[in-house]
């Protein structure tokens, strides 16, 4: 390991101490209220008398509260002063407790009444005035314990992790400093292990931090509710994304203890740009897939923007394309069901895999997924594919059908689950259809999105924003409406013979026809589309001789859909 990469991790190991001290802090403050009263529910109550009380005001970014009193009692013939109130003496804005109990002791004061204390029979010199567990005060410091402590001391754990990682890296690049694709360690023997593990980890990590974040203020706004504030019903907004989050950690464990850790097990090594990627994949299924099962290798570009606070990262997926295994290439093992991968890669598809944490990287992925009783089987590897001396800049990868890993009739359903209709005009033209609606998940996405985007510009209006800001949102809203209309409304029709291409798209009808003569057609290929999460979608692009493209179609969820869709076309054309 480099000095860079030791002064590196010094330094979040730095970073992260003053967190793990606050979480242990705050930690031993909420351990010692609970202890304290466990210890005080024992103790011996007896007659107090209140000198004087006082509420104290700390104002800083907020105001918080503390209620002091000073008070006498008698016990076994001994008299006593005290001036503790509660378990905790810390000022807080928690509720209204030092508000409430600060006008109940000075109601005693005024009046002489008698109160009463909690003594200690073994030391009684040690009393309480209230001895109640303050429950919500007591989750906020668990919460700020376990966040700050988390992020602490997990920072601390990945950096002496990382070191270990990096100088095992490091060693292996000096054995291999040709082949890019054994550096890193969980590719070196050729058997990848899938990521629902860790998936599961990271979202239940997730899941739990934003809930013991955003649970502890829903029962605090009540009284603003109660005092007419309808707009910090908002606030429950947050609590439902972590109890949505908690759902998917739950289904993502259940799916891990269904099937276990899938490996895949690459009989090439690497995959290759202008080549195969080749194994099989090593699953826990116990149930037979009787629709096969589907792949889908991605290359996709992690891209970082912004710096500081703002920075932020997506991912950008460059090229995509799936394949169906029929149920009759699928072998049984004693431990579960084994499906065999062969993907083509073309020369050009994108980047070889990253060999670097840069913030910028690429990695291809390779997810599979097969419909089984109960939980669906779901698993994904990150493998290594770069170019190598085997790869072919002219290589075409179109023996899917005659290997029979999707046969013709596979191909058709896929067309048919896609929304994608197949057929002969009564003039004998061949005819594809594309329903409305045929993308529902990305169409809902997009209209949650809207919705949401609808409610900040709402809120804006509410708020008294500048005028410019609604009126900047609105207009991209205006884009959101026509692209969701698009996703759930547009039909589109295209009609070839071997004269031309005619398409047409539209909402209510079939829409204004064009004519793309046979003759003054260039090129027909496929093209990326839109992206909605990590899926990809294609479009098929007619170039004529002038230059001039068409999209005749789009939102075609599959690359190989969208390749048979155009060996449709050009078949029909006679080309």
């Amino acid at each position: 390991m480099n000095r860079s990469d030791k002064r590196g991790m010094g330094c979040l190991i730095l970073f992260a101490t003053p967190f793990a001290g606050v979480g242990l802090f705050v930690g031993y403050l909420a351990f010692s209220m609970f202890f304290g009263w466990v210890e005080v529910l024992g103790w011996r109550e007896v007659p107090a008398r209140i000198h004087s009380v006082e509420l104290i005001e700390h104002v800083d970014d907020s105001v918080t509260y503390r209620v002091e009193a000073n008070y006498e009692y008698h016990f076994l013939g001994e008299t006593y002063q005290s001036d503790q109130v509660a378990l905790s003496e810390s000022a807080d804005n928690i509720g209204s407790f030092h508000q409430d109990k600060y006008r109940e002791l000075a109601r005693y004061q005024e009046s002489g009444a008698l109160f009463r204390c909690f003594v200690d029979p073994d030391e009684p010199s040690e009393s309480i005035l209230y001895r109640d567990l303050r429950w919500g005060l007591l989750a906020l410091e668990m919460v700020f314990a376990l966040v700050f402590g988390g992020v602490g001391f997990g920072l601390i754990i990945g950096a002496v992790i990382g070191q270990r990682i990096v100088a095992k890296e490091e060693h292996l690049k000096a054995a291999h400093p040709d082949e890019p694709w054994l550096w890193d360690p969980s590719w070196a023997d050729g058997r990848i292990r899938g990521g629902s593990k860790a998936k599961a980890i990271g979202i239940t990590i997730f899941a739990t931090f934003w809930n013991l974040i955003s649970l502890p203020p829903v029962f605090l706004i009540w009284e603003e509710y109660a005092e007419g504030n309808t707009l910090v019903l908002l606030v429950l907004l947050f609590p439902l994304v972590g109890i949505l989050m908690a759902i998917a950690a739950i289904r993502l464990w259940m799916r891990y203890f269904k099937f276990s850790q899938s490996v895949f097990e690459m009989t090439r090594f690497p995959g290759i740009l202008g080549g195969l990627l080749q194994g099989h994949i090593l699953t826990g299924m116990r149930e037979a897939p009787e629709e096969g099962a589907r792949l889908t290798l991605s290359c996709i570009r992690k891209e970082t923007s912004g710096s500081g606070k703002n920075k932020s990262s997506t991912e950008r997926v460059l090229w995509q394309d799936t394949d169906v295994v029929d149920r009759a290439l699928l072998a049984y093992t004693p431990n579960g069901w084994r499906i065999p991968v062969e993907m083509g890669i073309p020369f050009d598809a994108g980047p070889p895999s990253s060999t670097d944490a840069d913030e910028d990287s690429v990695f291809w992925r390779l997810d599979a997924g097969a419909a089984v009783p109960g939980v669906d089987f779901e698993a994904d590897f990150k493998v290594p594919v770069f170019r190598t001396p085997d790869s072919d800049p002219e290589f075409e990868w179109e023996s899917r059908e005659s290997s029979g890993v999707l046969s013709a009739a596979a191909i058709a359903e896929e067309l048919r689950a896609a929304g994608i209709y197949l057929d002969v005009t009564p003039t004998g033209h061949r005819r594809i259809s594309f329903a409305r609606a045929r993308q529902k998940g990305a169409a809902t996405g997009l209209t949650v999105f809207l919705a949401l985007w609808s409610g900040a510009i709402w809120l804006m209006i509410r708020f008294g924003a500048p005028i410019v800001f609604p009126i900047v949102f609105g207009l991209f809203e205006v884009l959101l409406i026509f692209a969701a209309v698009d996703l759930w409304l547009t039909k589109r029709v295209i009609e070839v013979n071997r004269a031309e291409i005619c398409y047409s798209k539209g909402v209510f009808g079939s829409g204004k026809q064009r004519i793309l003569p046979r003759d003054e057609i260039e090129s027909i290929k496929p093209t990326r589309g839109m992206q909605s999460g990590s899926k990809l979608y294609y479009q098929i692009e007619v170039k004529t001789q002038r230059g001039k493209e068409h999209t005749i179609a789009n939102q075609i969820g599959s690359l190989l859909i969208t390749k048979s869709l155009i060996r449709e076309i050009e078949d029909a054309l006679g080309e």
